[in-house]
């Protein structure tokens, strides 16, 4: 149950309240419905025709609707995601999908938009750019203190100055002793 059902004083929709309580699970007869059957059909039981003609469709073999209700996905979330696999859908206007589904796979681009690609690219390659050379600095640095670091190690173990434990330096061993 939705929270503004649940709010005391908010005015219901008896043709939606009775459907869900009483219709919601009830099939129609196998039979073929015009909108204006499902209306009429509404009247008689007192529940809601939309949410009616929605809830029949999931065990529908045949249904026809506008090809909106596929195409679109807001629409096809809330009411083609639970047909059968084996339900035929025949799209009411259809001359016109092709033309939709050109159009919704379409874009246009404007000289503007394409400038300003450019210019995104070239701030893009600049700081690339940048990053590269402040890294192959840092890198260089890098190196350079390694290289240092192994000549006074080489040079350290020529003056013999780790040959007692090459692990720990003189000062550490004090503090161990």
């Amino acid at each position: 149950m939705g929270w503004i059902r649940q709010r005391e004083g908010t005015d219901r929709c008896s043709w939606f309240e009775d459907f869900e309580e009483k219709g919601k699970h009830c099939q129609l007869e196998a039979g073929v419905y015009s909108m204006e059957d499902l209306r009429n059909y509404g009247r008689v039981k007192g529940w809601c025709p939309y949410f009616m003609s929605r809830t029949a469709i999931y065990t529908a073999n045949i249904v026809v609707f506008s090809y909106h209700y596929m195409l679109d996905p807001k629409i096809a979330e809330l009411v083609s995601k639970n047909l059968t696999s084996q339900a035929c859908i025949i799209f009411d206007e259809a001359h016109n999908i092709d033309n939709v589904c050109i159009d919704s796979m379409s874009l246009v681009i404007t000289r503007k938009t394409l400038e300003r690609a450019k210019d995104n690219i070239t701030t893009i390659d600049n700081r690339v750019r940048e990053l590269k050379e402040k890294d192959a600095q840092k890198l260089k640095e890098e190196y350079s203190k390694l290289v240092e670091g192994l000549r006074q190690a080489a040079e350290d173990s020529e003056n013999n100055t780790y040959l007692s434990n090459p692990a720990l330096p003189e000062d550490i061993l004090r503090m161990l002793r």
